[in-house]
């Protein structure tokens, strides 16, 4: 009988003494209205020197880096950020059983996403979540403190933080569009933004004479589909390529990534309102800073 509790006692130690192994890796974040202290090299930098201290002070368990996954210029409301939904993969695969990010937000500013991350499914997939602050926290050291308020409270302020920029946003847009200025990231094909005044537009002289040269084919009579072909055959950029060329980040529902030319760019480009010097903004917007759905 003793024996057999011993043996139970053993068996029951056995996992606390057994040596774990964490697939580990970095989440970084920066939307494009954040200042530079929010820089992915400097929360890189941050979480090396964490990772640094975690491997010291514990000469028990084994670490092995996996990856760095970052998404640069996109907001933490923001459930397609490609390079946290590659992470998600991940860790539904067990390729990454422990995440680490400078803080929260970097995770989410979405007051239910972050909860259920933190709380739901890195517990529920037993992956192993660090936080270097706000709030500084170890799921696997600390494993009760990720039901604490610390978790709601700060995904709260987090949240709040990304409301009031959006107000204050909007409300700068709206004034800008009221004077007449041109606000949007990226100038129309033709187009650049006056190197003095962003909000000023200039003529751009390579892409301008190649609109001036298709609308000389339309009032010739040429199709839009011999127009296309015909810049395709010259080695002209489309629009989305141009801008690729010029070193632009551009992210569109009708960006081509092929750079080809086709008929209905052509066509789009022709029937533009910039093109006899209307400014035309505002035609789209997003639902709101939670959902990201144009309309």
């Amino acid at each position: 009988m003793a024996r057999t509790a011993r043996n139970a006692l053993n068996s029951a130690e056995a996992p606390k003494s057994s040596k774990k192994v964490f697939y580990w890796a970095k989440y970084l974040r920066k939307s494009t209205e954040e200042d530079d202290s929010r820089s992915i090299r400097n929360q890189d930098a941050v979480l090396d020197g964490v990772m640094e201290r975690i491997i010291d002070a514990d000469n028990k368990n084994t670490y092995i880096y996996v990856d760095t996954y970052k998404d640069e210029d996109y907001t933490g409301t923001d459930s397609e950020r490609p390079d946290f939904k590659k992470l998600l993969r991940d860790i539904g695969s067990g390729k990454v059983n422990m995440v680490l990010v400078t803080d929260l937000s970097r995770l989410s500013r979405n007051i239910s996403e972050s909860i259920n991350y933190v709380q739901g499914l890195f517990v529920a997939m037993d992956v192993r979540f660090v936080s270097s602050q706000l709030p500084m926290i170890d799921s696997f050291l600390e494993p009760d403190r990720i039901y604490s308020l610390e978790i709601p409270m700060q995904s709260m302020m987090n949240e709040n933080h990304c409301a009031e920029t959006s107000f204050k946003v909007r409300r700068t847009f709206n004034r800008l569009r009221e004077k007449g200025d041109f606000i949007g990231a990226f100038a129309a094909y033709g187009w650049k933004k006056d190197p003095a005044d962003k909000h000023r537009l200039l003529l751009d002289d390579e892409p301008y004479e190649i609109l001036h040269q298709i609308k000389e084919w339309i009032f010739d009579g040429k199709s839009l589909n011999a127009i296309s072909r015909t810049l395709n055959d010259h080695g002209i950029l489309n629009p989305t390529g141009y801008k690729a060329s010029k070193g632009i980040k551009f992210r569109s529902s009708h960006a081509d990534p092929s750079h080809f030319w086709s008929a209905t760019t052509v066509r789009r480009l022709m029937l533009r309102p910039e093109n006899v010097g209307t400014l035309i903004q505002g035609r789209y917007r997003i639902k709101s800073y939670k959902v990201h759905t144009q309309i």
